[in-house]
């Protein structure tokens, strides 16, 4: 959900309120910060410790 539903959500809004490209750039931007939002989640809740075993 944090990767797919702020980007899209960010590029429609965009494209509603501006233009196609100011959408899609919205879009790049949220999506950029969702993925290091993710990336945080993982490293703080240590979700991959069991791939270093």
């Amino acid at each position: 959900m944090i990767l797919t539903v702020p980007p899209i959500g960010a590029t429609q809004l965009g494209w509603y309120l501006y233009d196609r490209q100011t959408g899609y750039d919205y879009g790049m931007i949220v999506g950029t910060f969702s993925v290091i939002y993710a990336a945080w989640l993982m490293y703080e809740k240590n979700w991959r410790e069991e791939d270093e075993d």
